[in-house]
Parts: structure tokens; sequence; C-alpha cells
């Protein structure tokens, strides 16, 4: 082992342990690492800042700046409203209007939102009924966990663009290896369709309790009054339009679709639907800080060798010439066996480096296994 290879060692150890500890945030932990590996000389100083300038980045960035925007649509509004009108229905259709809503709103607002705001609507469930309040909200975690970040709307975007991040210089910038904006949808479709359908046949087997407001840190005033603007929801909805349209079109005019959303938040901005406050703070978000220095620190695991070293290690311990699909299930396995106990984000920050350097090792695309895991 060499001496560049040993102290990318040890600072990656220090990045994983870091991340599952969760005593810091990703990005001080990220960046501190990108630092100690520059000022030993495992890469130069114009690595160490280059991911602020690599446009999947920028991008990321860009796609938090309009999540922020959504947020100040009506959009939630009208999924309460609806809801209401469907309380008055029949159980199923309220069941089904639960699920859609929620599958809805996970692709806008992300996770935590979503769950913050149909905690409102389970409070007006009636607890003595089947579809009490804690089922419908356990049911709700669900659905969200199955349908997160399936459509790159907003934050959601941010997903795969993390995954790539950590491996990007590893594949030497390969488009080919990397994942695109859709292939979370392509890859978890089926998947999502099935575990939305064990739900509804499944729900009643979620035990009784009594859930508190309180203990799940996200109470809210049900008859408080947020203002919404018909002219915010139409510039809001057209930017997101634009943005899909433009990350679907990426692969045919490349790198312009990067120039099509940033200008979407000169144009929240210029229309004051965002504050210059709100979309800096969103443009310069942790998780922005974390895959900049994610950048860095792949490139010193492809530049000091240790990744090609793991992954060849690993890929003897799983046999000679094992399949594509083996390392993937094995990945997989390993994914869901830790994200049980720990983190999911930092499981998938400390375990993707290490998948795509062993699927690199066995000649594999390693797309799957970023995509897997």
């Amino acid at each position: 082992m060499t001496l560049q290879m040993g102290l990318t060692l040890i600072v990656l150890l220090f990045m994983v342990i870091g991340f599952f500890t969760g005593k810091l945030s990703y990005g001080l932990i990220t960046m501190t690492c990108v630092m100690v590996l520059a000022l030993l000389g495992v890469i130069t100083p114009e690595t160490a800042f280059a991911g602020f300038s690599n446009t999947n980045i920028i991008l990321m960035a860009v796609m938090f700046a309009i999540n922020q925007a959504v947020g100040k649509a009506s959009y939630s509004e009208i999924v309460k409203r609806r809801i209401a009108v469907l309380q008055k229905k029949n159980g199923f259709i309220l069941l089904m209007g639960i699920i859609g809503f929620s599958i809805v709103l996970v692709q806008f607002m992300g996770m935590t939102p979503t769950m913050t705001f149909m905690l409102l609507i389970v409070q007006t469930l009636d607890d003595d009924t089947d579809m009490c309040q804690s089922r419908m909200y356990f049911l709700i975690a669900a659905i969200s966990c199955a349908w997160f970040a399936r459509l790159p709307i907003g934050a959601n975007a941010a997903m795969p663009l993390v995954s790539n991040a950590s491996y990007e210089d590893m594949v030497g910038g390969n488009q080919d290896y990397l994942l695109g904006m859709f292939d979370l949808l392509k890859g978890g479709l089926i998947p999502s369709i099935a575990l939305t359908i064990y739900c509804i046949l499944a729900w009643r087997l979620i035990p009784r309790t009594k859930i508190s407001p309180d203990a799940v840190g996200a109470y809210h005033d049900p008859n408080a009054q947020v203002g919404y603007s018909k002219r915010t929801d139409t510039i809001v909805t057209l930017v997101l339009i634009v943005v899909i349209v433009g990350m679907a079109l990426n692969r045919q005019i490349g790198s312009f679709s990067y120039i099509i959303v940033s200008a979407c938040v000169l144009v929240l901005i210029f229309t004051n639907v965002l504050s210059l406050k709100e979309a800096v703070s969103a443009l310069t978000c942790d998780t922005v800080w974390m895959a900049a220095g994610l950048t860095a620190v792949s490139t010193a695991l492809t530049n000091s060798g240790l990744a090609e070293a793991v992954g060849n290690g690993i890929l003897n311990i799983l046999g000679e010439n094992p399949s594509g699909l083996y390392v993937s299930f094995i990945f997989s396995l390993v994914t869901v066996l830790l994200t049980t106990f720990l983190n999911n984000t930092a499981v998938i920050l400390a375990f993707t480096p290490i998948g795509v350097s062993v699927a690199l090792a066995g000649g594999m695309n390693p797309r799957a296994v970023a995509l897997v895991i």
C-alpha cells in the first residue's frame, strides 16, 4: 500500500464514521476530509474546489431553490380540500385518496414536509374506526418511502446527483456510467407499485395506537391560514413544467438543459416568488457542500489507487468472475440490512463508491450497482 493510498483510506474511514454517527453535518464532514486531503497533497487545491463548478452540483443547488418555491404554491391546500371531500365517501375511496395524494405530495415536497402536512389530515380522522389516525399515518410513511424521489422534481432531483457526486471522477465523468434523472423512476416503478398494492391489502395489520402531534415534532394549528396567490401558483407550475421538460431532453440538448433549469431560478427571483435571501440559502445548503466535497473525495480515491484496490479485494471475496446480478444482489442485501439500523443517506454515501469500485474492477457498468444502493 502506497503512502497516498494509506492517507486516503484513513480520511475515508473518518468520513464514513462521521456519516454514521451523525454528530456533524454531512457537508462539514465532507469538506473537512477534502481540506485534509489537499493539505496532505493527495489532491491539488484546484481539485479540492472543482466540485463547486461541476454542472451536476450546480443543477442540484438549483433544484433546492426551485423546491423552496414549490412550498409557496397552494398544492398542499388543494390536497387538503380534496381529502376533506373524500372523508364523506366510503372507506376505500378515502383510503385510495390518502395513498394517491401521499404519492403526489412526496414528489413535490419530499418526505419530511409530506409527513408533516399529512399529519394535519390524519388528525381529522375518527380514531374509533378501522381507518384510525395511527394506522393511516404509518400507511402514509410506508407509501412515502415507496414513492420518494421517483420524479425529478425539486429536491427529489438531487438524489441521483448526490450518488453521481460520490463516484463521478472514478468513472472519468462518463455519462453512460452515471445515474440519469429518470433512472430512479425506471428502476423503482415496479417495486413502488408492488409495495403500494401490499399496503392497500395489509394496512389493517398496522396496530392501533394513540399518536400525539408533539411526539412526531410536527404540530401545526389546523386552523392556521396561509396566504397563497393564483399568480404564484401559475409561475411555480410553469417553472416545474419547464424543469421537467428540460431534464427529459437532457440527452438531446446536453448541458443546455442546465442553463434552462438555472434560468428558472432567476425567473422565480425576478417575479418575487423567491426572495434573493431565500434563493441564496437554498443554493448554498449543506447538501450542496457535501456533494461538492464528494467529487473531490472521489478524485482522491481514484488518484491514490484505493478505489481499484478495494474493488479488486471485494471482487476476490465474491468469487471468480461474479455476475453483475450477483454483485447487485449482494449490495442490495447489505444496504437493506444497514439502513434498518443506520441513516439512509449515510449508507448511500458510504457504500456507493465501494459498490462502484467493485463493478469497475469486474468490468461492469457501475450505474446498476449505484442505482440499487
